[in-house]
């Protein structure tokens, strides 16, 4: 549940400071496999001032299960945006679990299952569609004047 690069997105937060992931050459398969999960948006996101990208919380912060099931419940309520970066997605159980918690999910289209589930798509791999879509979502009342 909410392991990996999925981000999540509050509006007008001061960004933190995160470490940035390792890449390896094109045929290293493990740097490939990195790369499926959209880290090239997320790196070019990191730099976006309207944007906080947040990490899921850890499953060894509660003593149990069910405790780290009601925090993890927690903050995805807390969120205003749930943003899967996926190149490349099969079954996106966080996803679901955002959308279930009542978070606003922003996705990419025509990636795996995720165009099954509610909230706008952007173009996959397109970090100025995503921006866009960003925008809108987080600041609808800006978007209405344009």
């Amino acid at each position: 549940m909410a392991q990996g690069p999925n981000p999540a997105v509050r509006r007008h937060a001061q960004a933190q400071p995160q470490r940035r992931p390792q890449h390896g050459p094109a045929n290293n398969a493990r740097g490939a496999a990195k790369r499926r999960k959209g880290e090239t948006l997320l790196e070019t996101l990191r730099a976006v001032d309207f944007v906080e990208l947040v990490e899921a919380p850890a499953q060894a912060n509660a003593p149990s299960d069910e405790d780290w099931l009601g925090l993890l419940r927690d903050w995805y309520s807390s969120l205003d945006v749930f943003l899967v970066t996926s190149l490349v997605e099969g079954g996106p159980m966080p996803a679901a679990e955002a959308v279930a918690c009542g978070t606003q999910l922003v996705s990419p289209r025509g990636v795996g299952n995720l165009d099954l589930l509610p909230g706008p798509k952007y173009d996959v791999g397109d970090v100025e569609d995503l921006v866009r879509v960003l925008k809108k979502c987080l600041n609808p009342k800006h978007e209405m004047a344009n």
